[in-house]
């Protein structure tokens, strides 16, 4: 089974043409993104099947110093709900950005989080459509409380599972690991998942994973690179020196992105020129590797639990 892939973020007219082409799934911000947003509404009215999925913003907020208005957020929700597939639940975040968090405001901050969801929950339009937020490193108590909650006597369908980047992805498996097992040992063992801000697609074999979602396209593209099996490639002029780049590679590879960028109709030297190109290229990599990576557990020491 595929999984479902969030391309976030946005860029240049000829990736979104492309993105909606794919009828592939959008993740836009609510507090970045707004007039994007609007034209995927539209999109949305003229056919594009993709999945729109609302971030809140809140972190965006968080950084600037203020807060997130909640019910600014909900009333948002409620007047656009038609064209919204999901919508990420108000988080909460600790402390002040730039300063050390202390123990009681990590502490408190999975409570304010839950306390937020019941809010939004009870004033939403769709509530089954808010996805609640589970952080590495939290209690996971708190994860326990959000898959064995009921709306009007039905689990909760989909949740958000957010994985700390500053740590290995060795820790970060270990998290999403025991995430699973939890869930699988709950009442609501079928809920699903959806890791933020996460492309690391060996994840999709080893976890039965929903869906993720990224900016990685628009990153790896900007910085030079392209997304391959075998890692991110440099492929622009400017990045010739680097010991990844295309032209240090064996003429197997060589020939082998050529013929992938021919394929989708794009010149090796147009992406070598142009980051347009290449996130037109990783456009394609990424939501033909959701199409075709399916979860088989094998590669987990500990696949018994699944």
């Amino acid at each position: 089974m595929a999984f479902d892939f969030y391309f976030a973020g946005s860029q240049c007219q000829e990736t979104t043409d492309l993105i909606r082409d794919l009828n592939a799934n959008v993740l836009k911000s609510f507090v970045n993104d707004m007039s994007s947003i609007l034209n995927w509404f539209e999109y949305k009215k003229q056919g594009w099947k993709g999945k729109l999925l609302i971030d809140n913003g809140a972190f965006t907020v968080h950084r600037q110093g203020g807060e997130l208005n909640i019910d600014k957020y909900i009333g948002w929700l409620n007047d656009n709900d038609e064209y919204i597939d999901y919508a990420i639940a108000l988080d909460h975040i600790p402390g002040k950005w730039g300063e050390t968090k202390t123990y009681e405001q990590v502490k408190e901050s999975p409570i304010n989080t839950w306390k937020n969801y019941l809010y939004m929950i009870d004033k939403c339009k769709s509530p089954q459509k808010l996805l609640p937020v589970f952080h590495q490193g939290e209690d996971y108590k708190y994860l326990e409380q959000i898959i064995n909650h009921k709306i009007k006597d039905e689990y909760v369908r989909y949740i958000c599972i957010s994985g700390n980047k500053e740590l290995t992805n060795k820790q970060r498996e270990d998290f999403y690991l025991k995430c699973f097992d939890i869930i699988k040992k709950s009442n609501n063992p079928n809920v699903k998942t959806h890791f933020l801000g996460s492309a690391t697609l060996s994840n999709a074999k080893k976890f039965p994973v929903t869906s993720m979602d990224a900016t990685s396209w628009i990153m790896t593209g900007a910085n030079g690179g392209i997304l391959t099996d075998w890692g991110v490639l440099k492929v622009s002029k400017e990045s010739i020196s680097d010991k990844d780049n295309i032209e240090h590679c064996s003429e197997e590879i060589k020939n082998y992105i050529s013929n992938y960028c021919n394929k989708h109709g794009i010149k090796l030297e147009q992406a070598q020129e142009s980051y347009r190109y290449r996130m037109l290229l990783n456009i394609y990599y990424l939501y033909e590797k959701s199409q075709s990576t399916s979860y088989d557990g094998r590669s987990l020491k500990s696949n018994k639990l699944f």
